[in-house]
């Protein structure tokens, strides 16, 4: 796969409330397919699922995290918008592991490491 921005969507992109995209591939018979959205998937016109966010989040999180972490991650994250502050799920997303204890906040559940 080789991105190849094009200036024509990117002028639009910046001037309206659109998010062109276009995908084009071409395959080894020279045989050439063109798609072409307005308002891609997670655009504010075409938003993603909470179960789509949730799929994405965890295929790009669970390389990272361990399941139980992770899963604290994602319950604190889809309420952060209820939270007084970012505080405790910045802590909860950039604590480490030290001797065998995870130190963070608790205000999304259980201690980590308990």
């Amino acid at each position: 796969m080789i991105p190849r921005p094009d200036a024509a969507l990117g002028h639009i992109f910046e001037t309206t409330d659109r998010a062109p995209t276009r995908l084009e591939v071409v395959l080894r018979s020279g045989a050439r397919h063109v798609l072409d959205v307005e308002y891609p998937r997670g655009s504010p016109k075409n938003p993603a699922t909470r179960a789509e966010l949730e799929v994405k989040f965890d295929s790009l999180a669970a390389p990272i995290f361990t399941a139980g972490r992770l899963a604290r991650i994602k319950a604190a994250l889809f309420t952060l918008e209820n939270a007084p502050t970012i505080r405790d799920f910045a802590r909860l997303c950039a604590q480490t592991e030290r001797d065998g204890v995870i130190d963070c906040g608790t205000q999304y559940g259980t201690p980590i490491g308990q």
